[in-house]
């Protein structure tokens, strides 16, 4: 599942690219925001870690379509 994730996923003005070493940019072009860190993956699970705080959220991958599911929400990345 990792190998799958690597690459650059957008939606709308929000795109993460993750790389092989277990890295990822996000960048938030409408706010702003642009932050780096390190990413895990377990299961369904994936976890970022920025600034010494961890956040987890359940996902999928089905193809090009890379789904994030957080706080009761979904949001589908396309990969570009």
């Amino acid at each position: 599942m990792e190998e799958e994730i690597v690459g650059k996923w957008q939606w709308d003005t929000v795109s993460y690219e993750f790389h092989r070493e277990g890295t990822y940019n996000y960048v938030n072009t409408y706010s702003g925001i642009r932050t780096n860190g390190r990413y895990t993956i377990s299961g369904d699970t994936i976890t970022f870690f920025v600034n010494g705080t961890a956040r987890s959220a359940r996902f999928s991958l089905n193809g090009s379509r890379f789904t994030l599911y957080h706080h009761g929400t979904s949001c589908i990345y396309t990969r570009v």
